[in-house]
């Protein structure tokens, strides 16, 4: 009898069930291992990105809990009080990474321990405001006890879906943009290498945007025991988690825009902005996303602040507008709106007012404009205060007119010159303010971005333009001024630079908006206007049904769901090694550098999975580093030394050009005087020598030969001096502006006429054949250039 007894003992029959379950769990992984080895599974390495991810987002919330009570030393409503703490840990994250960073303490050991201390820091507080809140819902719960309405589940369905689209592509690490590869994720790898922060001593103006977005993913890429899939994966997983967040943000700000209205579904809302489905507005590893997450806290510390403006409110919407700014340059067109919002509150609370102590309100006001700017300087400080230090300029290269800034020439002003007019601004005329007004109408219907990526279609989203026509029905000061802030954040983007992609920021603050005019209506109005107001969300929704298909993707060549097919059906091939192998070239690159190089990266943004500090000579992105001002091979020595460069890595055949003098000043030195140079993946890699004695100058008389077509940058057939040959790509440039040769050759000259004269040669293989054999007995091919072939001479005529 006692033994019957012990077999129905409850504790021991949980054993029992669970040894039975854990031989089953062997049975099952012995057997699939032969067929698939169970160490192979993807499954861990996503887990281990979910984990890790996780247990970030908890630091963030502790951290910023704990530190948001101890300043406000009260709570907010439940979801607000839960997005602000995570906005908060964000900034203390930063500043923790920043400090770090400049403190060379990254490595697997601070990958640890900064959020391990910011979870016990906060971890009392947060616990019990947890517990407090599990009482509260639960509560709530008991006394409604109201399942989801019919008509929110359809909603919750297609959010889910949604959801998902916007997940699936991150598993892929080649999902990463394009802009990420070259320096968003790219810089935090490398400052991860390099233990810490550091100048871009060639001045390389990306390196010295605002990254906050390049610390998160710098900590991820300090990850130890994982490979550049894994730290890649787990990057794009944190950008993933602050996605999540913004999305819970939604719910927060509609409920702020109407008061005691509860309306959980609205986070779905955001999905009625399909471009977040395709290249580049998707998460792609860059810093919009980011960015966008700040948005909702803006506006929610601003309303605090318009209700009551004290120098705590005051400070906590400066700090959210820092975190913007922190993130990127273009955020300034998620916070325009919001900073003259603020603007209007000081100054209505400086006019003149009846009642008590109107001196008393004045200077309460002055102290609280007074703390925004001191919060917002403070806060930034990472950002504009090491510029200042290693450029003399606090958003280097911008006040080059003004600051003695360093690296700086004159050949630096002019490319960078170039490169701003060509990117997507409107011009700085009536016409352009004319442009910038009809936008605010339009910008949801016409899109702003690269033809190759979805040509014209719209994909932003138009229900936020479509739904301001509702506001006459609408008497809610704060919809209203959502909207109007709104467009004025459209107008200030427009003016900076209007790629659609700079919209993702704004895109929570309009689901908000959106969502709360159809809440309002759908609570307000009759059954016409409900069927009415669903059949115009639901058309909406049909319309972005496809997108997500859409073949736009850049970085992967086409749909990323038939990429991500492939990538997670490689398992039934057996190719286990060769789906984890990320960025496949530059990973057997890295194999030939120590995590100590530094290697000059010729002509080549990408550069994520090279694993090492960079130097780029792009045309118009640095200041520092212009080929034609190295007067012979030694300076060109003497320059890479302090750059402490220690390879140089190029293709043979560049795939765009700083500009044809600058190629041939570049190719004659690499090809003849950089050591134990080999062929790597495509690119030739060589080690940079200790010192070159050659003081001789580099050649300048070239012998050019051409077809007259784009390859050619429109120079005529000649002779011509080095230096005349500077035409950048993206540079336009009329034919009289165009130089001329001081020795004219015939257009159909053979590449054989004058180059006695010539320490250069290009010929366009287009249209001719190539060096003749007599030339090619005093001339060695060191480059090319699309169909341009670059020669410099190595014996006397």
């Amino acid at each position: 009898m006692p033994f019957k007894r012990l077999l129905h003992h409850p504790r021991l029959l949980d054993a029992l069930v669970a040894l039975v379950a854990a031989l089953g769990i062997y049975i099952f992984l012995g057997q699939v291992d032969t067929h698939y080895p169970v160490k192979h599974w993807l499954f861990w390495r996503y887990a281990a990105a979910w984990g890790i991810s996780a247990f970030w987002s908890l630091a963030l919330l502790t951290a910023g809990h704990r530190t948001l009570t101890a300043v406000r030393r009260r709570v907010l409503p439940i979801r607000e009080q839960l997005v602000m703490s995570v906005a908060v840990g964000v900034l203390v994250f930063f500043l923790a990474m920043f400090v770090g960073g400049a403190l060379k303490l990254y490595g697997s050991v601070y990958f640890v321990a900064l959020p391990v201390l910011m979870i016990v820091a906060g971890a009392r507080a947060t616990s019990r405001y947890l517990m407090r809140i599990r009482r509260h819902v639960l509560a709530a719960r008991r006394r409604t006890r109201s399942p989801m309405r019919l008509w929110a589940r359809p909603l919750v369905v297609f959010g889910l879906l949604s959801l998902l689209a916007v997940y699936l592509p991150i598993l892929l690490p080649e999902n990463v943009s394009y802009d990420s590869r070259w320096y968003h994720m790219a810089i935090g790898e490398q400052y991860a290498t390099a233990g810490g922060i550091f100048p871009y001593r060639e001045g390389w103006f990306l390196g010295a945007y605002p990254h906050l977005s390049s610390y998160i993913y710098a900590w991820a890429f300090l990850r130890p025991a994982g490979s550049l899939f894994d730290h890649v994966e787990l990057a794009a997983h944190l950008e993933f988690v602050l996605f999540l967040w913004t999305l819970a943000a939604v719910p927060a700000l509609v409920r702020a825009l109407l008061p005691r209205v509860r309306s959980p579904q609205t986070w779905v809302a955001l999905f009625l902005f399909p471009g977040v489905l395709i290249y580049d507005s998707s998460l792609n590893g860059g810093a919009d996303h980011i960015a966008a997450f700040w948005a909702i806290p803006v506006y929610l510390t601003l309303l605090r602040a318009w209700r009551d403006l004290t120098p705590v409110n005051a400070g906590w919407f400066a700090a959210m507008v820092a975190g913007a700014l922190n993130t990127k340059y273009s955020a300034v067109a998620i916070v325009a709106g919001p900073l003259v919002g603020f603007g209007l509150r000081v100054l209505f609370s400086l006019l003149p007012q009846r009642g008590p102590s109107p001196w008393g309100r004045s200077w309460r006001t002055l102290a609280a404009a007074g703390s925004a700017i001191v919060v917002v300087l403070l806060v930034t400080l990472p950002h504009w205060g090491k510029n200042w230090v290693w450029y003399g300029d606090p958003v280097y290269p911008l006040l080059h007119g003004k600051l003695g800034i360093h690296p700086w020439s004159a050949e630096a002003a002019r490319q960078f010159a170039t490169m701003q007019t060509a990117a997507w601004r409107a011009p700085h005329t009536m016409e352009g303010l004319h442009e910038s007004l009809k936008v605010l109408f339009t910008f949801s219907f016409i899109p702003h971005d690269w033809t190759t990526m979805h040509g014209v279609v719209p994909v932003l989203g138009s229900l936020f333009t479509l739904t301001m026509l509702f506001l006459p029905f609408i008497w809610r000061a704060r919809i209203w001024g959502i909207y109007a802030s709104t467009h004025l954040c459209v107008f200030v983007w427009f003016w900076v630079q209007h790629e659609d992609r700079y919209l993702q920021g704004l895109v929570p603050v309009m689901a908000s908006g959106t969502a709360a005019v159809v809440v309002h209506l759908w609570r307000q109005r009759g059954s016409l206007a409900r069927v009415a107001v669903a059949a115009l969300v639901g058309l909406q929704v049909v319309w972005g049904g496809d997108i997500f298909f859409f073949p736009a993707h850049q970085m992967l060549g086409g749909s990323p769901l038939k990429a991500l097919v492939d990538h997670l059906s490689s398992g039934f091939h057996g190719d286990y090694t060769q789906r984890v192998t990320t960025y496949g070239g530059y990973a057997e690159i890295r194999k030939h550098l120590k995590p100590s190089d530094v290697v000059l990266l010729h002509e080549d943004h990408i550069q994520l999975g090279i694993g090492v500090h960079t130097i780029q000579d792009s045309a118009g992105f640095q200041g520092g580093l212009y080929y034609t001002d190295l007067v012979s091979p030694a300076a060109f020595a003497r320059k890479l030394a302090e750059y402490r460069a220690t390879h140089v890595l190029w293709r043979s055949s560049s795939l765009q050009s700083t500009s044809i003098s600058e190629d041939l000043v570049f190719y004659d030195f690499v090809a003849r005087r950089t050591l134990e140079s080999t062929v790597v993946s495509g690119y030739n890699l060589g080690r940079v020598p200790a010192a070159v004695s050659d003081e001789r100058p580099f050649g300048d008389v070239v012998a050019f030969y051409g077809c007259r077509n784009n390859d050619d940058f429109a120079y005529s057939p000649g002779l011509y001096h080095l230096r005349d040959l500077n035409i950048i790509f993206l540079e336009h440039r009329t034919p009289s502006q165009v130089p001329q040769p001081f020795a004219p050759a015939p257009a159909h000259a053979k590449p054989d006429i004058d180059v006695d004269r010539a320490d250069f040669v290009v010929i366009n293989l287009g249209c001719h054949t190539g060096m003749t054999p007599r030339l090619e007995k005093a001339f060695v091919e060191i480059g090319h250039l699309k169909q341009l072939s670059y020669w410099v001479r190595t014996s006397a005529p």
